[in-house]
């Protein structure tokens, strides 16, 4: 039987690579379109790409450390087996 606490840091921690490596990626991406303000052919796309990028540290804050601290908060004392049926 597993508490709803382990199963919340059980699946932060099951994504936490796949989350980590795509928003790194992405941002490593991003770098060089942010850096070029006056080199940039079009000047929009340095502030677009700040945003994108601070969104997406944003959904990953979000994702790895709020998601489990709602699920605690939401669903108290209760327990669930292995296969996922609550008892």
């Amino acid at each position: 039987m597993l508490k709803i606490k382990e199963l919340a840091i059980q699946s932060s921690t099951c994504c936490l690579n796949a989350i980590l490596l795509t928003t790194i990626t992405d941002i490593f991406t991003l770098i060089p379109m942010a850096i070029k303000r006056y080199q940039s052919l079009y000047p929009i796309q340095t502030y677009r790409a700040k945003v994108i990028m601070g969104g997406l540290l944003t959904s990953t804050f979000l994702n790895i450390y709020i998601n489990h601290v709602v699920y605690t908060l939401f669903i108290k004392n209760e327990t669930f087996s292995n296969n996922g049926n609550q008892d």
